[in-house]
């Protein structure tokens, strides 16, 4: 199994366990959007962007947001 696919279950758990985890969210967005699975990326960055509102990598994330949404229609 690969390191990636590792980490990804890594913050599957996280999250599961603390659904407010913004840094996991975020990664989760960046693993799904480099497998082509855009709909778990969205949902994760935009769970994210409503924990972080205008901190951490709220803009950033917005970005891939709307790159994704774009590739997603």
């Amino acid at each position: 199994r690969s390191m990636i696919a590792k980490a990804k279950e890594e913050f599957l758990q996280s999250v599961k366990f603390n659904p407010d985890q913004a840094d996991a969210h975020w990664y989760l967005g960046s693993i799904y959007r480099d497998e082509g699975n855009y709909k778990e990326a969205i949902h994760h960055w935009k769970r994210y962007m409503s924990i972080s509102p205008k901190v951490g990598s709220y803009e950033e994330a917005k970005k891939n947001l709307e790159k994704v949404q774009e590739s997603y229609k």
